[in-house]
Parts: structure tokens; C-alpha cells; sequence
């Protein structure tokens, strides 16, 4: 063999190892486990947390606070969606809904709901509130201890939960361990996602996996790329009978007052509230009946919050108008405000408002068929 044949067939072992390279590594999972083990310090601040996620009502509790089956409905359908949206189908029975037990717990706690059924040699606990779904399994198939976290969570995922092909790609995940206790959190690639596209149930640590023992504990929150599916319940203590059920009657009055209350704009319960009011104030034909109480509301209410909301109200109701008095009254208010107003981050809110409110007023009045000016 001559120099130059000797040297091409190096290049040639080369570029073929350089392909080779080339390809696996635009294929290569980019992934970061971080396997930490918990201090005993650290592991007696994260167990009281975890501790009241299992906690399971006694036989005497659930007699005692026992909902209505027929006020439970609304709430089992809910939850028996989010099981299908994140659970394998086999592992739900046909009966779920059957199975399903409303305890009634408000104001003080949430109203839950909760199933507990066997499937295979797996023990399933099931307990939802209008926030969070809790999946417990219990089987003598986990190991109780663990030697390789990482294929045990891919394992658990892989067994249990949909679209595990999709959302095993995760791109971080942090392993907190002592014993036979431990907490996964995950941090997964965000993806192209569509409507039905569960993956988007899977970002930012959602869900927490938790392992004792032979069990694990799977906590979904409520979320959608940061948003909650309208389901009419989501951050509501009150389910059972459903709060917006016993809304449907409620006076004009009865629906301001929810609104211009000022509570605590953290709590999901007061969230939940207000919001249900003002939707249902806006499909009242008798709305324009709240404007007055809701100005005199915001002119009383303490938290900024409290009057964003109040103004959210005013706006819909603008939009949904055919009364041109309503408008102009709705009009006159925001810019009486905005001249008094000495918060400056409340006095944009007013002129965001009040712009939106005029551009709506003239396209009205532009598009109203001869005759019927102001009318939608």
C-alpha cells in the first residue's frame, strides 16, 4: 500500500467516525440528575408537608362530613377528567365515578373527594380538591429501598402515567433522599404543545413525586401552561353543593357584594368567587342594575386588587350594553377617577379601562344598523 492510498483511507475512517459523532449526539438526551441526600434537619421540614398530603380521613370523618351524592356530580366529573388526563386508562376503574366520596369540609377546609380501590397489586388512593389531585399507590412491587432513582422515577412514570414516552425526556430533575423517603422534583423541555396535548400538564416540578416505604405519591396541580382549565370550581373551598349552582338565583346585590368584597387577593377561594360572580353578573339582562353599587364599591374598597376587579367587572359590562346611559355612566365614573386618582399604578389601570371602554363605545355606535345607534 503507497502513502497516498494509506492516507485516504484515513480520511475516510475519519469522516465515517465523524458522522458517527455527528449523529449521536444530535440525538443525545440533554438530562440533569441531581441525586441529593436529604440532612435529617432538612428531611423534618419536608415531612410535615408530605405527611398531610397522605393524610387519610378516618371511617368516623368520612360519616361525619359525608356530602349529598347528588351535589357531588359536577365535582366527580371534574375529577374523574383530570385521572383520565394524567392516569393510564387501565388503572381507572369503569366504575370510578361509583367509587368516588364527597366530603363536605368548607369554610374551614376544602371539600374533597376520595376513592380507594385495588387494581392488580396495586393499592390506589385518590384525593381531589378543586387545586390538586393526589394519586397514592401502595404495592409490594416498589422496592422500599432504592439504589438507582433515576430508573426508579422513569419506571413509575413509564407504569402509571400518560404519554410517559413524551414526558420521560425530562431535562432536569433533583432527587431528595434519606432512608426509604424521598421527593422528586422535575423540570422538563418545554414542548410545541396543542390543545390535547398532555405534556402541557408536565413544567415547572408538575407534578411532585414522593416515595415511602412501598408507596409513591403523584401531586398534580391544577395548571395548564400557568392557566387552569374552566371547570366553574378550580380554587373553591365550597363543591359541594356547587358554589355557582347556589349563584343562579342570587340577586344583583348578592353578586355585587362578592365582587367589591375586599379579601386576601392570595386566597383561591375569594379568587374563585368573584370571578364566578362577575360572569354570571354579566349574562344578567338586568346588569346594568349593578353599575351604581359596583362604583360605590370601588370608591370604598381598600385593596388595589379589590378595585381591579371591580373595574374588570365595569368594562364587560360595557362591552355587553346596548344602553347608551349605562355607557356614559360607565364613562363619566372613569374619568372622574382618573383625574382623582394619586396611584399611579391604579391610575393607568383606569386610563387601560376607560381607552378600552371608548374604543368599544365608538365601534358600536360606527356598526349600528340605521336607526338603533349605540346597539351592539
Amino acid at each position: 500500500m503507497n502513502k497516498r492510498t494509506h492516507n485516504w483511507i484515513l480520511i475516510i475512517v475519519f469522516l465515517i467516525l465523524l458522522g458517527n459523532h455527528i449523529s449521536t449526539f444530535g440525538t443525545e438526551k440533554i438530562r440533569t440528575v441531581i441525586i441529593q441526600q436529604f440532612s435529617t434537619e432538612a428531611k423534618e421540614r419536608a415531612y410535615p408537608k408530605y405527611a398531610e398530603l397522605k393524610k387519610w380521613p378516618t371511617e368516623e370523618e368520612v360519616i361525619r362530613f359525608m356530602a349529598e351524592p347528588n351535589d357531588t356530580e359536577h365535582s366527580k366529573l371534574m375529577c374523574t377528567r383530570w385521572m383520565k388526563l394524567v392516569l393510564q386508562e387501565r388503572w381507572i376503574p369503569a366504575d370510578i365515578k361509583d367509587k368516588l366520596v364527597g366530603l363536605k369540609r368548607h369554610p374551614e377546609k376544602h371539600d374533597i373527594l376520595l376513592a380507594d380501590y385495588d387494581i392488580a397489586s396495586y393499592r390506589f388512593q385518590i384525593k381531589d380538591t378543586s387545586i390538586t389531585l393526589l394519586i397514592r399507590i401502595s404495592s409490594s412491587q416498589f422496592e422500599e429501598i432504592v439504589e438507582d432513582w433515576e430508573s426508579f422515577s422513569i419506571g413509575v412514570i413509564r407504569t402509571f402515567l400518560k404519554q410517559s414516552d413524551k414526558v420521560e425526556n425530562f431535562e432536569k430533575s433533583h432527587v431528595y433522599y434519606l432512608g426509604d423517603f424521598a421527593r422528586f422534583d422535575f423540570q422538563y423541555l418545554t414542548p410545541a404543545w396543542d390543545d390535547n396535548d398532555i405534556t402541557r400538564y408536565w413544567y415547572d416540578g408538575n407534578p411532585t413525586l414522593w416515595k415511602e416505604g412501598q408507596s409513591i405519591l403523584l401531586k398534580f396541580s391544577k395548571l395548564r401552561d400557568g392557566e387552569h382549565p374552566v371547570d366553574g370550581e378550580f380554587g373553591l373551598k365550597q363543591r359541594f353543593p356547587p358554589f355557582e349552582g347556589q349563584l343562579a338565583y342570587a340577586s344583583i346585590h348578592e353578586l355585587v357584594a362578592l365582587i367589591i368584597a375586599d379579601r386576601n387577593p392570595n386566597d383561591p377561594d375569594a379568587r374563585a368567587q368573584s370571578a364566578i360572580a362577575r360572569r354570571l353578573l354579566r349574562q344578567r339582562p338586568d346588569s346594568s342594575e349593578a353599575i351604581e353599587p359596583l362604583i360605590d364599591g370601588f370608591d370604598n374598597a381598600k385593596k388595589l386588587s379589590t378595585k381591579r376587579s371591580i373595574l374588570d367587572t365595569m368594562k364587560g359590562l360595557s362591552r355587553l350594553s346596548s344602553e347608551p346611559k349605562t355607557k356614559d355612566r360607565i364613562i363619566s365614573f372613569l374619568k372622574a377617577r382618573l383625574d382623582a386618582e394619586g396611584d399611579e399604578s391604579m391610575k393607568k389601570c383606569i386610563e387601560r379601562v376607560l381607552l378600552s371602554v371608548l374604543n368599544n363605545t365608538k365601534h358600536q355606535t360606527e356598526n349600528a344598523p340605521p336607526g338603533k345607534e349605540g346597539e351592539p
